[in-house]
């Protein structure tokens, strides 16, 4: 009995059961699957298409836009020209065989009056003036004579101007001038006494009195025209009415006709001084009047000209290229505004091309061949040969496919 209270006992202690974790379930093992090839045939057949389409592009462009570019450059030969050629106003057309063309005369006339300073001086002198009523106290009349002496309280010196009679009790006024000029004679009203008098009875009998101020005496320096001031100022409205004249001639040419003004002349018409030498004057006073002419010409009248001039140097199939034409020249005035021109003329020449016929020489050839055939040309200078497309080696047998292309000089 106590043995099975006991084991009941150890039994109700006894621990428990360990608790047990759930573990996730195994995965599945697969077998890797062997990949499938897959064949396509698509970039070769893209390449041999390509292939084909650039063949037949080729073929269509050797066969229909094959063209050939031949560049070349002439022989060329200078020519020079040494030529008169006359101006004539009176002509109205050029005229290559006797080497003139027609000009036209422009003339205008200017006039005007100036004035320019004077540079000479002198001292002027000036004597006061006035009047002094001289008395008489006498029962008889008194003489006096021209250039009688009248002494101012001052003592300043003044002469009569003339002869004059006294009336007897009476008075007369006298002219007088001061004896010698200054300003310090310009007195105020004074009572004169006769110097020629003194020691005589009568001298305190004549005397004078002026009632106003005496007036004009001075001694200054002034201005004077001289024989130079005149001359300066006659060049100096020449001058001026040139230069005017000369701009009105210029102002009146206009396209096309050309004005050399090595060719322009001025003439003087009249130019006069309004005053004279050793006049008292601050101003020279001129006056004058120009008149200027001169030729104009066309210079395409005169390129027509030289032109004809220089063709007279071309020998067989040359021609000449009016674009390299240039020429200058010297100018001669003659009577009646006729010019004539020395000109030192400069042209170039060249060997025409026949171009159907240097087609003709060189279509169909390797580009060899048309290289020799253009060397042994002695009218070509230089030359060059441009096929397209590029990889051409025979020029194109249809003449319309070449093109030539001449080229001069620079360019």
């Amino acid at each position: 009995m106590f043995y099975r209270n006991n084991l009941r006992k150890m039994i109700d202690i006894a621990p428990p059961a360990p608790k047990q974790e759930s573990l996730p379930p195994p995965e599945r093992f697969q077998l890797p699957q062997p990949k499938r090839r897959v064949f396509s045939f698509r970039a070769p057949v893209f390449f041999l298409f390509a292939a084909v389409l650039l063949l037949l592009g080729a073929g269509v462009a050797h066969f229909f836009f094959a063209s050939a570019v031949v560049t070349i450059s002439p022989r060329a030969r200078t020519l020079s020209l040494q030529e008169e050629i006359r101006v004539l106003p009176g002509s109205s057309q050029v005229d290559l065989e006797n080497k003139t063309i027609p000009g036209k005369v422009l003339s205008q006339e200017v006039s005007k009056t100036s004035m320019y300073p004077a540079s000479g001086t002198k001292i002027k002198e000036t004597k006061s003036e006035g009047v002094i009523r001289v008395f008489n106290n006498q029962s008889r009349t008194q003489i006096l004579v021209s250039t009688t002496r009248f002494l101012s309280e001052e003592s300043m010196l003044f002469r009569s101007a003339e002869r004059v009679t006294i009336p007897a009790g009476g008075f007369t006024d006298v002219k007088v001038a001061a004896a010698e000029p200054g300003e310090q004679y310009n007195i105020e009203p004074s009572n004169f006494s006769l110097p020629g008098l003194v020691g005589s009875p009568i001298y305190t009998l004549v005397y004078g009195k002026s009632f106003q101020r005496m007036s004009g005496g001075s001694k200054s320096e002034i201005k004077v025209v001289t024989g130079s001031d005149i001359e300066q100022a006659k060049a100096q409205i020449q001058k001026d009415l040139e230069n005017t004249a000369r701009e009105k001639i210029i102002q009146l040419v206009s396209l096309p006709y050309t004005l050399d003004e090595n060719v322009l002349e001025t003439r003087v018409a009249t130019l006069d001084a309004l005053v004279g030498e050793g006049a008292e004057l601050e101003q020279v006073s001129v006056a004058g009047m120009v008149k200027a002419s001169a030729t104009v010409f066309q210079e395409n009248d005169l390129a027509a000209v030289v032109q004809d001039g220089l063709k007279n140097f071309l020998e067989g199939e040359e021609r000449l290229r009016d674009e390299s034409i240039t020429f200058t020249y010297e100018l001669e005035k003659l009577s009646e505004g006729n010019l004539a021109l020395s000109v030192s003329a400069q042209g170039t020449s060249y060997q025409h091309q026949d171009e159907d016929a240097l087609r003709s020489r060189i279509q169909g050839e390797q580009k060899s061949a048309a290289f020799a055939i253009l060397s042994r040309d002695e009218t070509i200078s230089q030359f060059q040969i441009s096929l397209f497309p590029f990889w051409l080696s025979r020029i194109p047998a249809d003449p319309a496919n070449i093109r030539i292309h001449a080229v001069f000089g620079s360019q």
